[in-house]
């Protein structure tokens, strides 16, 4: 396998290639070392460890990178400044999606092809009901598999699960046992001590040397609620965060999507909602707990804490269904324990991994579709506390595009 590219720098700093790597829609390329000895760019041997993926579309100024595992690559001369990557020996990656005919699970398996993920060897699993279909990978029709304890049994390098918490609980702690990596979508895990909970641009390190096992996919929207704010918290120390959400029904699978859309053409019986939800907002997701809260209130509280290291911030959450398809909305109020100017505030924004600060107003149907965590309208009053909105496409921020980067995080670090 060859692929064409141009070189940003022709630097050898610290006996690493250094290439230029974007990712699309993102505006500011950062650094990819290829760890190897380079005493020039004249030629290359071959070298055992991951090797990038590059394309040339990005033209002369940039180059982009996206990950793949094979045992061996060069880089060979082509003459005008141009260079190729040669590789050889993919390494025969198996992973597995559970839960694949459901919305995050239909995107996992996109998300997987957009980032250019290749396996040796994917299975799809699903429960009875749904097991027989067909799921499409790179042009190729895969049949759902029937999800048993025993499938489970069988180790692959990483499952994707997406099939909700009681099947998480049964199945991925087998699946675990038998040697693979777990990364589940579900709340089953999140706050098990053992556990990693991960968002990779925050607090992937964590990866390093787990080599099986469950790794815990945060809850929607606190996942775009800490890319939006992980950076602020290490310039300024975070003291407390009032979020009111304003979620769209996508966040409760396609029944949900389906509801509203019954609704809009006369069938108003809520069922998947406590309120009806066309036409209104419904301050109410989750089980109403003892305290006053609820079960998605409560999520946003524990695993804000657990992703930022930080057991002492103060989080105030009230949560909202909106009659919207796709993305999640929240407007947050944050405190800080150092004071901050505005112009710092923004300057850790645009340093944030995925994170599009903008001037501009957006909405849910600018951002849908999109792996960026759009924030903007930051205002103060005073140098402790600042308000700011932030849009992220609940599926894939909230979801499955942090999967796929959590498996490729832990497939760059082990």
């Amino acid at each position: 396998m060859i692929r064409d590219v141009f070189f940003k720098e022709a630097a050898t700093e610290r006996n690493a290639w250094k290439l230029r790597s974007v990712s699309a829609g993102e505006k500011s390329p950062k650094p990819v070392e290829l760890k190897r000895k380079a005493p020039d760019l004249k030629s290359a041997e071959y070298v055992s460890g991951q090797a990038p993926v590059i394309g040339p579309e990005w033209g002369m100024t940039s180059v982009h990178v996206q990950a793949g595992w094979y045992r061996e690559f060069r880089l060979v001369p082509s003459g005008a400044g141009r260079f190729c990557i040669e590789t050889k020996g993919e390494i025969a990656v198996k992973i597995a999606v559970v839960g694949a005919t459901g919305e995050v699970g239909r995107m996992m398996t996109r998300v997987l092809q957009e980032r250019n993920v290749r396996p040796g060897e994917i299975s799809f699993f699903a429960s009875a009901r749904s097991a027989g279909g067909e799921v499409e990978f790179y042009g190729q029709k895969h049949r759902v598999k029937e999800l048993t304890e025993e499938s489970m049994r069988e180790r692959y390098d990483y499952l994707l699960f997406s099939a909700g918490a009681a099947v998480s609980r049964q199945f991925a702690p087998v699946a675990a046992e038998a040697g693979s990596v777990v990364i589940d979508n579900s709340s089953a895990f999140r706050m098990d001590p053992g556990i990693p909970l991960v968002v990779p641009e925050i607090n992937g390190d964590i990866l390093r040397g787990y080599g099986k096992g469950i790794v815990a996919n945060p809850n929607c929207s606190t996942i775009q609620m800490v890319l939006g704010l992980y950076r602020v918290h290490e310039r300024y120390g975070i003291r407390s965060i009032v979020v009111s959400t304003y979620q769209s029904v996508s966040g409760a699978g396609r029944n949900g999507m389906n509801e509203l859309e019954d609704q809009m053409r006369g069938h108003i019986a809520p069922k998947k909602f406590v309120k009806q939800i066309h036409l209104n907002v419904v301050p109410q997701i989750g089980s109403l707990l003892e305290n006053g809260f609820t079960d998605e209130e409560m999520k946003m509280v524990n695993e804000t804490r657990k992703i930022l290291r930080d057991p002492d911030i103060s989080v105030w959450p009230t949560t909202v269904r909106v009659p919207v398809l796709y993305c999640h909305s929240e407007s947050i109020l944050t405190e800080t324990r150092k004071p901050f100017d505005l112009q710092g505030i923004e300057a850790a924004l645009e340093a944030s991994e995925h994170v599009i600060f903008s001037r501009d107003m957006f909405t849910p149907l600018d951002v849908a579709g999109t792996d960026l965590t759009y924030v903007g309208r930051i205002r103060a009053f005073d140098d402790t506390r600042f308000l700011m909105w932030n849009v992220a496409d609940n599926i894939r921020v909230g979801a499955a595009t942090n999967a796929v980067r959590i498996l490729l995080k832990h497939g760059e670090l082990n």
